[in-house]
């Protein structure tokens, strides 16, 4: 990645935010006349105090409004998808909280190559839903686009009476960075594009996707413990037995060997683990872990997963190997679990729902992917390069900030 000096910056804005002719088409004043029917993918005129909506099939070249701070890159088209621009702005901005929080944790090396790489995989996914959405456009009846045009001018509305019926304080909320827009008419936009695309969705791809009760309990079985409940939790006691404190893995094995040897002659693990244990602190408490485990709740893997197969009482008949050392385990107790039937029908709904949102992701996937081989993409290496100076200008600023508040 080459440094830009800030000359080089400012160059680079001034070419590339005016060099692109789709990108400079402003929208129609005003949208829609007053009083005359909705087109379908044109927003009609809200005649409330809202004032007029311009059409969001397209984004505006500038960001009115937008700081001083974010200029150099207001309008500036970082990549297109079969000539409809990503703008650099709107890539920066969303991933402004993402990027804020590596601050603190990297250098500015660190932090310009994460840039570069959340930078790159966010025009991916702008790409990809600029894809999605021309596919749903063409697909889309007249009346289905007509539905997508009057549900965000409902949506738009609401959020100025949310907003006290104030355009100004809904323009002034959605200039907010944890909005993730530059300004209020493209929140508009974007949820234009939503509707089409959930429109789509809804009509065309939902109503083939098929959920069947084996379906269903499958997923239940395989996700129970994640989703709706708990086995409960246990106490167990653990001999360690260390590779290196005894000489290697074939002597480790051996001595492992021979207390097993012990517990089946009668000894009790409890004065096994308090006598010869190579952990210093289950051997101070002969052996018991000072915790309720859940499951996948001890460190070492292969001895929580020994320690759930067992019954209170219960000890592994064999040593249980990890990569540095043998355990023998015990399970001391056991607590009874919560777990949610599958008869139950909220069960039932969340198995329905995560297995078509599954299948549904499967399907655009592979639209994505079919899409992309026929698309025109292009990436303006020299606009991503400004996008990820931007990035590191933050950068240089929040640093100074923390240093301001440490002196």
């Amino acid at each position: 990645m080459r440094t830009l000096t800030v000359a080089a910056i400012l160059a680079l804005a001034v070419a590339g935010c005016s060099s692109s002719p789709e990108a400079a088409k402003s929208t129609p004043a005003g949208g829609a006349a007053v009083g005359q029917p909705i087109r379908a993918g044109q927003l009609a005129t809200d005649t409330t105090a809202a004032g007029t909506v311009a059409p969001p099939s397209r984004f505006a070249a500038s960001r009115p409004g937008a700081s001083a701070g974010v200029f150099m890159t207001v309008g500036c088209v970082v990549a297109e998808a079969n000539g409809e621009p990503i703008y650099a702005d709107r890539v920066l901005s969303k991933l402004d909280p993402v990027l804020a929080a590596k601050v603190k944790q990297m250098d500015a090396r660190s932090f310009r190559l994460e840039a570069e790489k959340q930078i790159r995989k966010e025009v991916e996914v702008e790409i990809g839903e600029e894809l999605h959405y021309a596919a749903a456009q063409r697909r889309l009846k007249p009346e289905e686009r007509q539905l997508a045009d009057m549900l965000t001018v409902d949506w738009r509305r609401r959020q100025i009476t949310e907003a006290g019926g104030s355009l100004a304080v809904a323009k002034a909320r959605a200039a907010q960075p944890e909005s993730g827009a530059m300004d209020f008419e493209e929140t508009v936009r974007r949820q234009y594009r939503s509707f089409v695309i959930g429109i789509y969705r809804e009509r065309y791809i939902l109503p083939f996707i098929v959920v069947t009760a084996d379906d269903m309990r499958r997923f239940y079985d395989t996700y129970k413990d994640k989703l709706f409940g708990d086995q409960g939790a246990i106490r167990i006691r653990v001999i360690k037995v260390d590779f290196t404190a005894n000489g290697g893995r074939k002597a480790a094995a051996q001595k492992a060997s021979d207390l097993v040897a012990r517990l089946r002659k009668g000894d009790d693990f409890n004065t096994v683990a308090g006598e010869d244990n190579d952990d210093k602190r289950l051997k101070e408490r002969q052996g018991l872990v000072d915790m309720w485990l859940t499951k996948g709740g001890y460190v070492v893997d292969e001895v929580d997963a020994a320690a759930w197969k067992l019954r209170v009482g219960e000890y592994t008949t064999e040593p249980v190997e990890a990569p540095k050392a043998f355990f023998l385990v015990k399970l001391d107790e056991a607590k009874a679990g919560n777990m949610k039937p599958f008869e139950d029908p909220e069960v039932q709904k969340v198995c329905h729902s995560r297995l078509r949102e599954s299948q549904y992701n499967t399907i655009r996937d592979q639209e994505l992917r079919r899409l992309s081989s026929s698309a025109v993409r292009k990436l303006d290496e020299r606009m991503l390069d400004l996008v990820v100076e931007m990035a590191m200008q933050k950068y240089v600023g929040a640093q100074e900030k923390q240093a301001a508040r440490a002196e």
